[in-house]
């Protein structure tokens, strides 16, 4: 289990290009939902995995700025978005170090927030009411001040109302360790009915 976990992270780091077992994760525990891919009778039909995220890596951004409360969105840049998956690259400055040379738990913390909420609007589009309801989060080794922060984080759970998700940060250049690892819990309103 370990090992696929690790698998999937990598694959992230790499980039867009997401490996076929990753794009079909879990289809039916929480992963990629099938979309209008079913037969008569109620039988999946092949090929018919939700792959396409349901917010763009620009309106992410702008929904991240719009947030006044976040005080690393100018440093922040969305590299990947696929559907429960999310990469976010932050660029470190002096204002987020703390004594001792490291960064600061508050900027690991939002950071991590704001991966897992961005996993969130991939999965239910644009959720600016959505709200973190638990985390769990390791502070394991120091980042390293001079490199850019990377995130990634994935869906464990995508149910109805809650998202739970798992987002592991890690130091530009040192990609083998991460520094923190999260697991977060969004609560999601429900849709109005019309």
């Amino acid at each position: 289990m370990r090992r696929a976990a690790a698998e999937r992270i990598t694959a992230l780091l790499r980039g867009p290009a997401r490996s076929a077992a990753m794009s079909t994760r879990g289809a039916g525990s929480g992963g990629a939902r099938w979309a209008s891919g079913r037969t008569e009778s109620g039988e999946r039909k092949e090929g018919h995995e939700r792959t396409a995220p349901r917010i763009t890596r620009k309106e992410m951004l702008a929904l991240v700025q719009s947030v006044k409360i976040t005080p690393i969105d100018h440093n922040l840049a969305v590299e990947h978005l696929g559907f429960g998956t999310a990469r976010f690259r932050l660029r470190v400055e002096q204002d987020n170090l703390r004594p001792g040379g490291t960064v600061s738990g508050p900027i690991l913390f939002t950071l991590t927030d704001l991966v897992a909420w961005s996993v969130v609007c991939t999965l239910k589009g644009r959720s600016a009411m959505s709200v973190t309801t638990s985390v769990s989060i390791d502070f394991l080794s120091k980042p390293k001040p001079e490199n850019d922060l990377i995130a990634v984080g994935e869906t464990l759970k995508n149910g109805k109302r809650l998202v739970v998700s798992r987002v592991s940060i890690f130091s530009d250049g040192r990609m083998d360790w991460p520094v923190a690892h999260a697991t977060v819990t969004y609560s999601v309103p429900p849709t109005p009915k019309l």
